[in-house]
């Protein structure tokens, strides 16, 4: 505990401080999740809240608690991410993650079986070096995924 002075000649007040994290992206990552989850007013509340999605007792009120499971970001680029995105926010359910892999965990995502491994059209569009709108024209066309994204160029007369 420590004591913060409010005004001259008025009584100091005690405050607790349980953490020293409150302006940090970990904190912010903490309170928006329980808003999108639990305030009706949240612009993200019917992705969330109003599907069912809530947050785990253990982490709703104890930031320390979502801090000691889920640890300090890895990066500036990583951000809270739900694993399964049916399920709720839990240590078993979260990651932090990037935009990358975020993308990839959509439930819109439509996955191509290349060469024994699932991956999304995009990341097949980035592995294999083929242009996203034209690996969809070929998937369009029926063309197998394994020579979609492994033949030259075709070219209409």
């Amino acid at each position: 505990c420590y004591t913060i002075a409010l005004y001259k000649g008025v009584k100091s007040m005690s405050r607790r401080i349980t953490h020293w994290m409150t302006h940090s992206p970990e904190y912010k990552a903490w309170t928006r999740m329980k808003q999108r989850c639990y305030n009706g007013f949240d612009t993200s509340y019917w992705n969330y809240g109003a599907r069912g999605i809530t947050v785990c007792n253990e982490w709703l009120n104890s930031f320390e608690n979502f801090i000691k499971d889920m640890g300090l970001r890895p990066s500036d680029l990583h951000t809270l991410d739900r694993i399964d995105g049916s399920k709720n926010y839990c240590k078993e359910n979260c990651r932090w993650a990037t935009s990358i892999e975020q993308a990839s965990n959509k439930s819109s995502n439509v996955y191509l079986n290349l060469f024994g491994e699932k991956m999304t059209i995009t990341e097949a569009s980035r592995r294999y070096k083929i242009n996203i709108s034209c690996l969809r024209n070929r998937l369009k066309r029926n063309i197998d995924p394994e020579i979609a994204v492994t033949m030259k160029s075709m070219r209409f007369k």
